[in-house]
Formats: C-alpha cells, structure tokens, sequence
C-alpha cells in the first residue's frame, strides 16, 4: 500500500458515456491505465464542499468560473450512465464537449486528491500536453501551492520549462545518468538545457513575451 501506481492516457480517449462505478472499480480502473474512462466517477465522488473546491480550482487555472452539475440522487439511482455538466459563463455542456486542455486539467486534479497513500509522490508525465501556454504557466503555479504531494514533473516543453524556478529543473542528460547522482541545474547550465530542448525554435519562442521586436 506504500506506492500507489496511477496511469492515465490522452484525453481524448475519455468515454462519451460513463457507466457509474463504486470506489473498488474506480481504482481498478485507475490502477490498470484506464482513469480516463473513470473521469466522471472520480469528480461525483467528492462531497459538496470538495466539488466546489474543484471547480474553484479549475477555474483559477483556465480563467474562466466553471461549475460541476452534480447529478440528482435519483439520476445516480435510476440512470446506467453519468451525465455530468459544466455551466461556464452561463451556459451548460456536457463535460464530453469541453475542451482537451480543460479536459487535462479535471483529470490532473481529479485524480491528486483520490490518491491517498502514505508515500506522496505524484509522478507527471507531460501535463503540459494539449494546454495552452498561458494555462500550462497557471497550472504550474497551481501545484506548487500543494504541500501534501511531493510533483515531479516531466517535460519536453521549453516554454513550460522557462516557467519553473533555478532550483526547480532537473536535467536527465546521459551524463548525469553514468554518473548516478540527480541535482538540480545550475544557473549557467539553463541556456544549454534550453537548446537541448528547443534549439533554434526558442528564438521564436521570446518572440511571444518581447515588448518589442527590431
């Protein structure tokens, strides 16, 4: 029970119906690489106050107030599938219809707070994917704020790299693989793990931030 293995798969295999579940088949589901068919289910497990928080802290994140639609206890009761809804500026949808980077987010944090083991850990493979820039910067601000979870983040992305503070970026080279031991860069060694990264692209990528261009 010390190592709680979490495996997710792109967002847009995510299931148009949902089937409910109890909490033994949601972390099944999880534990087998499937969380993305038990999405629905993980949101509707929360309480009251707890999908409120959720849909505070997406709403923080995407800049724009979205709320969850907890179904009735008689939808739970009587209906086979999930139908859950999002209001966002006065207007409800299907969760089914949103967007993949609204979509990633919900699966990310989701999925944090139904993890509880003992060894907190939370290992992220590319969060960044299928986010906008401006989402991928608030997101990163978002999971330092959590001080339950240990986050490592991986990822190929400069722009969400430049993010992350000095002491915060850890560099797998192969050299640091011979060599067994993993500390964070240095400053000098930013603009070298930059080029790994993006080469000539991070030239247009300044081009995003400049105030002016000559």
């Amino acid at each position: 029970d010390a190592v709680f293995v979490y495996q997710t798969r792109p967002v847009s295999n995510i299931l148009e119906n949902e089937p409910y579940m109890n909490e033994g088949q949601i972390k099944r589901k999880i534990a087998t690489g499937q969380s993305h068919e038990v999405l629905r289910n993980k949101i509707i497990s929360r309480n009251n106050e707890k999908l409120r928080l959720l849909s505070e802290q997406i709403s923080e994140i995407t800049g724009t107030k979205a709320k969850f639609i907890e179904p009735t206890p008689r939808k739970k009761n009587e209906d086979e599938y999930i139908d859950l809804e999002i209001e966002m500026d006065d207007r409800k949808t299907n969760l089914y219809l949103q967007g993949s980077g609204f979509l990633q987010i919900a699966e990310i944090l989701s999925t944090i707070e139904y993890i509880d083991a003992p060894l907190n850990i939370l290992l992220v493979d590319e969060p960044d994917s299928h986010i906008h820039i401006k989402i991928q910067r608030l997101l990163l601000q978002y999971l330092r704020k959590i001080t339950s979870n240990q986050i490592f983040l991986i990822s190929h992305n400069d722009s969400f790299v430049s993010q992350a503070q000095e002491d915060e970026i850890f560099f797998l080279s192969k050299d640091r693989k011979a060599g067994g031991l993993l500390e964070h860069i240095q400053v000098e060694d930013v603009g070298i793990l930059k080029n790994e990264l993006g080469g000539v692209i991070i030239g247009l990528e300044r081009l995003n931030e400049a105030r002016k261009i000559f």
